[in-house]
């Protein structure tokens, strides 16, 4: 069957460098309406930024990543994440759980609920991203939606979309019935006021595209980021990013080449995936719903696994052009 009623959805395919070669939609609500990239944002924006601090830091990779976040959270002296690196949680291996409501105060929730995973075992975390920001933004002195500004600007990304809401009601798809049209559809990022370094920033696949593009002209223009732009190394996240493991169960499809694939999912119904091959010839895709509309729901979780293994398996054999989603 097609996509459920109330659900739209939005492609595109190619090869990062050399331009977009197969795009669609279904569904779309209106045109012009943006999509809620939910935790997209955790490698569109704060893993963009963290990289773009570490090149500017004068460390080499691995200094980077084993500074303790104590130095510019000054707050976290004498607690549990005294110790706690860039590295650790930028690879989700800080020891945090995977989620808590902060109410508008993640610093001072994040630190009274402690760490939960002792011995730095992989536990995918928001609040570990929370902390992450909190950081960046400290060691910029500047908050990260202005940051995420600038960095467009500097690297070509002239459109006024991919960026923070709220966005006016009539420019977004909904999303759960429960947050507002055009808000976050995430409890902390709400309580942050829709800017937060794990969700919140909106979009079309052909800004995420954009993003893609600057990423391949940035790297080319600084070899080092190779360090970043990797999929080599161990555990599933490697610099914020995801990788997939396990064909039979992975949201990149069965086909994905071995070895070579980063990218990232969103709560919402959103996904990217990446063959970053050494010189950039390989191919990526990005697909945006809002599977959680009007709520999420295990049926909504099933179909989404599907319909993102069935479009990343035609992005990886070259044959999007002319796909129709199908659950």
């Amino acid at each position: 069957m097609s996509l459920p009623r109330g659900i739209a959805a939005e492609w595109c395919a190619g090869v990062p460098g050399r331009g977009i070669e197969a795009r669609g939609e279904l569904n779309p609500w209106r045109p012009s309406d943006l999509f809620d990239l939910a935790s997209l944002t955790k490698v569109i924006v704060t893993s963009t930024l963290v990289a773009e601090t570490w090149r500017g830091s004068g460390l080499s990779w691995v200094e980077f990543l084993d500074q303790p976040v104590v130095e510019n959270l000054v707050d976290l002296r004498g607690t549990s994440l005294s110790k706690v690196t860039v590295g650790e949680l930028w690879e989700h291996r800080s020891g945090l759980e995977a989620h808590l409501l902060v109410k508008a105060k993640p610093l001072a929730a994040i630190v009274a609920a402690g760490l939960k995973h002792p011995g730095k075992e992989t536990v995918y975390s928001d609040l570990g991203f929370l902390i992450l920001g909190l950081w960046l933004e400290k060691t910029r002195d500047t908050p990260i939606d202005s940051l995420w500004t600038s960095w467009k600007l500097r690297h070509g990304i002239r459109s006024t979309r991919l960026v923070y809401g709220p966005v006016p009601e009539t420019q977004a798809v909904p999303t759960e019935t429960r947050h507002a049209r055009g808000r976050v559809n995430d409890d902390n990022a709400a309580s942050l006021g829709g800017v937060a370094p794990h969700a919140g920033v909106f979009g079309h696949a052909d800004d995420v595209w954009a993003w893609l593009e600057a990423l391949v002209r940035w790297a080319r223009s600084e070899p080092a980021l190779k360090d970043w732009l990797s999929p080599a190394g161990l555990g599933r996240f490697h610099g914020g990013w995801d990788r997939p493991s396990d064909p039979a169960t992975t949201h990149a499809g069965a086909r994905f080449p071995r070895g070579s694939v980063i990218g990232h999912l969103g709560y919402t119904g959103t996904a990217l995936w990446w063959d970053l091959k050494p010189d950039f010839s390989g191919r990526a895709g990005v697909l945006l719903t809002n599977r959680v509309h009007p709520e999420s729901s295990d049926e909504s979780k099933k179909w989404i696994f599907e319909l993102r293994r069935q479009f990343f398996d035609h992005v990886w054999t070259g044959t999007l052009k002319g796909w129709e989603p199908r659950v």
